[in-house]
């Protein structure tokens, strides 16, 4: 119990940038196998929230920590942290991590850590995770795509789209590919998904991928207008902000 709470203590200092190098050292001590769980949840979250920490001291433990710690919460908090440390070896523990990990929480967390590198460092994971047998997964790579894709993968996220399984990572996925660079092909093709869909979240979710292509605003407006479903139609006055 001393441990855990001097722990959550350092955490404390560590959102107010005030852990010094004695506090870091602590930390690192305090992720080892031979402190209790909520201890190593404590000195995980520490390196994990703390705005500025020397990378160079304590990147090999939260590796570790990460990739081999038995408790689920723990290995959450430090596959978050490694996102400060952009080096090869945490690189490659964010890959090991999706690959591997049985938790799909765990692997969420170090797919949105992989935001960390370049798209072109990390665009074959992210498209990998889009398979994945959890759809939160599938989500937040969806999602990570959507933020940080170049034009030059345009055609492989069209691909991608075009086979995903669930509704939300295909819009999210289509979103991406008219942001890269809209044509007439790509929008009749989500306006004919849009059109035979039952699912009105699904119809909500395509409307905001066609925000991103400017000559479908008609056919937006005419969806607020005529639409008598709320999420569509609040969608669709989202999607012409």
């Amino acid at each position: 119990l001393i441990e855990a709470g001097l722990t959550w203590g350092f955490y404390h200092l560590g959102l107010r940038n005030l852990a010094d190098s004695t506090v870091v050292d602590q930390c690192k001590k305090f992720l080892t196998s031979a402190f209790s769980a909520e201890t190593r949840l404590g000195a995980a979250h520490f390196f994990y929230r703390s705005p500025v920490l020397p990378v160079q001291n304590f990147a090999s433990e939260l590796i570790l920590t990460a990739t081999e710690d038995p408790n689920v919460y723990v290995r959450m908090a430090a596959a978050n942290g490694l996102r400060k440390v952009k080096t090869e070896e945490s690189f490659e523990a964010l890959k090991k991590i999706i690959s591997t990990d049985k938790d799909y929480r765990v692997r969420c967390n170090a797919v949105r850590a992989l935001s960390a590198f370049e798209f072109e460092e990390s665009q074959a994971t992210f498209f990998a995770a889009l398979s994945d047998e959890n759809i939160h997964v599938e989500i937040a790579a969806s999602e990570l795509i959507q933020n940080k894709a170049t034009p030059g993968y345009q055609k492989e996220i069209v691909e991608k789209a075009r086979t995903a399984k669930n509704w939300r990572v295909q819009a999210d996925l289509y979103k991406t590919t008219l942001a890269l660079g809209p044509n007439k092909e790509l929008v009749d093709e989500v306006e004919s998904i849009y059109t035979a869909s039952n699912n009105d979240y699904q119809k909500s979710w395509l409307l905001g991928s066609l925000s991103k292509a400017i000559e479908t605003f008609p056919f937006i407006r005419d969806e607020l207008v005529s639409s008598k479903i709320l999420v569509i139609k609040s969608s669709a006055a989202q999607a012409l902000v």
